[in-house]
């Protein structure tokens, strides 16, 4: 059953997407149509009068859904390129990540300019640079593996079921009549066809949609017969992580993970003895900014990558752009405000002359660079000895004593400080890593 919306929220803690599609679900009384037919239909007239559907319609992770959505168990599809349906739809596929597949090395192509190992920061650069140094033939096995670049396209029409995210056992049927879907890249082979979704930051779930309309789009308007594969492809300083799905015709939530691999170019490695250097160098005062909370350190980078992409950001482009809530956002942000990365100034974010020098070096340089600036903070350094001493991570107990010695701003409470600790693991994890990589 539908809950109503909470209109003793702060207006403060909501995005603009929030704040308008409230509007919407009061004009148009959508909780009343879903609560009796379980879905509801929304023109795109309709969503456009409050603000740009592309915005208000691109929930790539679930986390991204507008707050009404994961309130009442919703989410949104496109229908056509006029019509959306609202309705309680599981849309969404959880990433089973395997942490104990290998890295294969593949060599970069030498010579390149335009296209340089430590130049790729969006999703279309990472398909080339995957494309040309073979990436997409070797996880196939398959040697006449070629891109095509398909971009903005027609699904045609077809029909399929989903399944209701509230009552599991059911499911919705639905029509899509010539909706738009924009693939990132497909690759053909005399014996088969692969669909590719790429991202900068791996989320715990993505969009089904993203894959499943061009396979039912392939299978029902173009009429492929060839085996369709559907790949999600994560990308980020030379590292590839590739997730390979199969979905059943017309079945919205067949979607299943059948391989996955991982894959290196980089040319420059990182050895134990780089890191142990690092700690030469001597401790920063700790800045008068919250402590990090931010358990992973890749979507740090991201949203590093993201400011130098567009040169600054509000709140709202980063939750846009990634697969954060509001408050997910701020504690990235300010993470990298935390390392002298990143400042904000009239309401967007920018990067510091440090963060702009860090994403001109090499692969390896920005990454000794990242861990340098992070073990010049007390906190981090003494739980990286122990951790080099021991071989192993120091207990939940003997980091929160380290935190309560190192004069950390404005942290207070014991539970504070062991919530905080998170991010210390997480971080030593991400800096012992780069060995292994």
């Amino acid at each position: 059953m539908p809950t109503t919306m909470n209109r003793n929220r702060r207006r403060g803690s909501l995005t603009k997407n929030d704040i308008a599609w409230e509007k919407l679900f009061r004009q148009h009384r959508l909780l009343k149509t879903i609560e009796t037919n379980g879905y509801a239909t929304i023109t795109s007239q309709q969503i456009g009068a409050v603000r740009e559907v592309r915005l208000m319609t691109k929930f790539d992770h679930k986390e991204d859904l507008p707050k009404i959505f994961l309130e009442n168990k919703l989410a949104i599809l496109p229908l056509s390129r006029q019509l959306f349906v609202v309705g309680h739809f599981d849309c969404y596929k959880v990433i089973t990540e395997d942490p104990n597949v290998e890295l294969t090395h593949v060599p970069f192509l030498s010579g390149m300019q335009l296209l340089r190992e430590d130049s790729i920061t969006t999703e279309q650069s990472a398909i080339s640079a995957a494309d040309l140094c073979g990436i997409f033939k070797l996880f196939f096995n398959d040697a006449d593996l070629n891109f095509v670049d398909l971009g903005r396209s027609s699904t045609g029409t077809f029909d399929f079921k989903i399944r209701n995210s509230i009552e599991p056992n059911k499911s919705f049927h639905l029509n899509v009549n010539r909706a738009q879907m924009e693939i990132d890249a497909c690759l053909e082979s005399p014996d088969r066809v692969v669909v590719v979704e790429a991202k900068q930051m791996l989320g715990e779930n993505f969009l089904v949609r993203l894959l499943f309309y061009p396979f039912m789009a392939f299978v029902k308007d173009r009429h492929i017969t060839k085996d369709i594969s559907l790949l999600y492809l994560f990308y980020q300083d030379g590292i590839y992580e590739l997730f390979e799905y199969k979905a059943d015709v017309g079945d919205y939530n067949s979607m299943r993970l059948v391989k996955q691999e991982n894959y290196s170019t980089r040319t420059e490695t990182i050895t134990t003895e780089d890191l142990s250097h690092l700690i030469e160098y001597p401790l920063v005062a700790e800045p008068e900014v919250p402590f990090p909370q931010a358990n992973d350190f890749k979507k740090v980078i991201g949203v590093l990558n993201l400011l130098s992409n567009e040169g600054e950001a509000d709140n709202d482009r980063i939750i846009e752009a990634n697969e954060f809530v509001n408050r997910q956002a701020d504690y990235y942000l300010n993470a990298l405000r935390y390392l002298g990365l990143a400042y904000k100034s009239a309401g967007v974010w920018k990067l510091t002359e440090d963060g702009k020098q860090i994403l001109r070096a090499r692969i390896r340089e920005k990454n000794l660079e990242l861990a340098k600036l992070i073990l010049q903070h007390r906190a981090f350094r003494e739980t990286y000895r122990l951790m080099s001493a021991s071989g192993k991570m120091p207990s939940e107990d003997s980091i929160v004593a380290i935190m309560k010695e190192s004069n950390l701003y404005n942290v207070g409470t014991d539970s504070t400080y062991y919530r905080r600790s998170s991010t210390i693991v997480a971080w030593m994890k991400w800096i012992s890593e780069l060995v292994s990589e």
